[in-house]
């Protein structure tokens, strides 16, 4: 991909929308890095997308609660690579109220270690730069930067050193040809999404990158659909889901229950490569909900 590549720079795993809710899910989620431990070599770094647990937007403080410590716990004995985190509006606690969900995005910072929602992270002459996607709006929320936000990308992408690459980590994804087909959008006669679905800034962003060639690969999570447009030769990958059906069946729709492996080389070229792991437990056997969910 991007031509010839030459010497590698990191080797990263994507895991997004793992959506723990009970211990089921831990031992799940357990399988999934059983699977890069043993069949990936010479990681170096996990870049999380977002949505760690499921339903904290909608959940009692209480049950949030739990499914943090979850996530913790799991950090704490099973995860032993360096992490960069990414927010996801499962993450946030406090559905039914605009202002509980600023609080929510600051408890949900605590649980990830972060300081701040956005962030960039350096790697010899390729950086890592993380969103925050989601926006509070009319109790609920939309895919958008605010714009502080963007002002601070605007000026972190515009002084990268000359020489460097950009890769970009959000967790609803700023270009997808996937997300057409998660749900009936197209059932009023016409391409309809939610804007919580798609970058709503697509437009500003990609305008933004064309400026910047030094932007190469935008990754993104939010939809369990694995797809990847190329945009003015920015490759944006959304990377499926660890919990497939939210852990009900290890397919959503065609994409399979998996993480992605990603090889960043010193020329600016790289591979996204979607990896499928085995659940040990029977599909069907799982949680009965309304399979209604949208992400």
């Amino acid at each position: 991909m991007n031509g010839q590549k030459h010497s590698l720079v990191s080797r990263i795993i994507h895991l997004t929308d793992i959506h723990l809710q009970d211990e089921l899910s831990v031992e799940d989620l357990s399988q999934c890095f059983e699977h890069f431990y043993t069949w990936q070599q010479n990681i170096d770094l996990i870049l999380n997308g977002g949505d760690v647990i499921m339903d904290g937007i909608r959940s009692t403080k209480e049950l949030a609660c739990e499914r943090w410590k979850l996530w913790r716990e799991f950090c704490l004995h099973e995860c032993n690579i360096p992490m960069l985190n990414c927010l996801g509006n499962h993450d946030i606690w406090g559905g039914g109220s605009t202002a509980r969900l600023f609080y929510g995005k600051e408890w949900a910072l605590d649980e990830l270690e972060l300081e701040n929602a956005y962030y960039y992270h350096d790697i010899q002459n390729w950086r890592i730069i993380v969103l925050d996607s989601i926006l509070p709006c009319r109790d609920w929320y939309i895919g958008k930067l605010a714009g502080p936000q963007y002002e601070w990308l605007e000026s972190t992408v515009q002084s990268t050193p000359s020489g460097c690459y950009i890769l970009i980590l959000s967790h609803i994804p700023i270009l997808s040809a996937a997300v057409l087909f998660d749900g009936n959008n197209e059932q009023e006669g016409y391409w309809k999404l939610p804007p919580a679905w798609l970058h709503l800034d697509a437009r500003k962003l990609v305008a933004l990158f064309h400026r910047y060639p030094k932007v190469r690969l935008c990754l993104s999570g939010h939809t369990h659909l694995r797809d990847e447009v190329i945009y003015n030769d920015v490759h944006y990958c959304s990377n499926g889901s660890v919990c497939g059906e939210w852990w009900r069946d290890p397919y959503y729709h065609e994409t399979p229950a998996g993480y992605a492996v990603i090889e960043l080389f010193d020329d600016g070229s790289f591979t996204n490569n979607y990896i499928q792991y085995k659940w040990k437990r029977e599909c069907g056997k799982v949680r009965s909900r309304s399979k209604t969910q949208n992400p």
